[in-house]
């Protein structure tokens, strides 16, 4: 989805705080968005300063960034109403949490008449012929996708396109035996 964007702004990406092969997720995304694609991008943590902050947002609101990656540290208090495209990688089963982040991106802004949410889940694999499975790890997964699908549905019912975004999700649905969600 990004690579399809990489030449736009006001883009904001939430990730994980979760580190795999000795690599954090922000990092990953980091260098993804700056090298591989090519984008203006800066990271949002507590790890930088006030002043830094600051300053990062002030770029992103001028479009001198294209892109600004962070953990949390935009899910309160904080007003991006530039923002035209959300990529949430890490999601959050706290409801005032993400619809703190859906806040960020569905502020007016002059000129910007919508925005779009980009909000990806991890299903558990399915076998070569995309039968379900069974099993204690099936039903864990299972459980996890169905919280999951609780948010996907909020968003997608309110959402311009909601014929679309729940469309998208109906085949993970079946396959799962989720259709009550």
């Amino acid at each position: 989805m990004l690579h399809e964007n990489k030449d736009t702004s006001f883009n904001l990406i939430y990730v994980g705080d979760v580190k795999t092969q000795d690599e954090r997720q922000i990092e990953r995304v980091m260098r993804i968005v700056g090298n591989e694609l090519g984008m203006r991008v800066r990271k949002f943590t507590s790890d930088e300063d006030i002043n830094i902050r600051k300053e990062i947002l002030g770029q992103f609101t001028s479009g001198g960034l294209q892109a600004i990656v962070a953990i949390r540290c935009l899910d309160e208090g904080v007003d991006v109403p530039k923002t035209q495209n959300a990529y949430i990688l890490a999601s959050t089963t706290n409801p005032r949490q993400f619809i703190q982040r859906r806040g960020r991106v569905l502020r007016l802004a002059p000129g910007k008449k919508f925005a779009r949410i980009y909000d990806f889940v991890t299903v558990p694999p399915f076998g070569k012929s995309d039968q379900m499975y069974s099993g204690t790890k099936f039903k864990v997964e299972r459980n996890l996708v169905r919280v999951e699908l609780k948010r996907i549905n909020e968003f997608a019912e309110t959402a311009i396109n909601s014929g679309e975004a729940l469309a998208a999700v109906l085949g993970f649905k079946k396959k799962l035996n989720l259709l009550d969600i």
